[in-house]
């Protein structure tokens, strides 16, 4: 799970939003399923692009702007996601979903200044299936 708003004092110097603690919530889902949502961040929305140099530079137009967007790498397993033991892989779709819910829970609880704002879900292809399957 990657967070691309600063959320902290530390970090406010990455944010490039202009209020966000106000800003809307998207949860990005990639889809696949199975594929990473750091291709989402890096290549359609987040707010760096990673030149040809493999150096990564500010993104000229850029979701992050006007929205705090959570890049999830789902199920675990697909990206940067791991876990320690094998019962935490899923075996089916709703695992796949109350895995995620209970991403999403924790992520709230961590930022909880961000849990009353406006919450979104988005993604491409298969992402529609894993956000219904949350709700489960």
């Amino acid at each position: 799970m990657v967070a691309t708003t600063a959320l902290s004092e530390e970090r406010s110097a990455c944010s490039l939003q202009e209020s966000p603690e106000t800003a809307p919530v998207i949860l990005w889902l990639q889809g696949g399923p199975g594929s990473s949502s750091m291709m989402g961040l890096f290549t359609e929305s987040g707010p760096f692009v990673i030149t040809d140099t493999g150096i990564p530079k500010l993104r000229e137009s850029t979701w992050t702007r006007s929205f705090s967007v959570l890049y999830v790498d789902n199920p675990v397993g697909a990206g940067f996601s791991f876990t320690g033991k094998e019962q935490g892989y899923a075996r089916n779709e709703t695992d796949v979903g109350r895995n995620l819910l209970e991403a999403l829970q924790q992520f709230f609880t961590l930022f909880h200044e961000l849990a009353e704002n406006e919450f979104y879900v988005a993604g491409e292809s298969y992402a529609g299936k894993i956000a219904d399957w949350s709700t489960v």
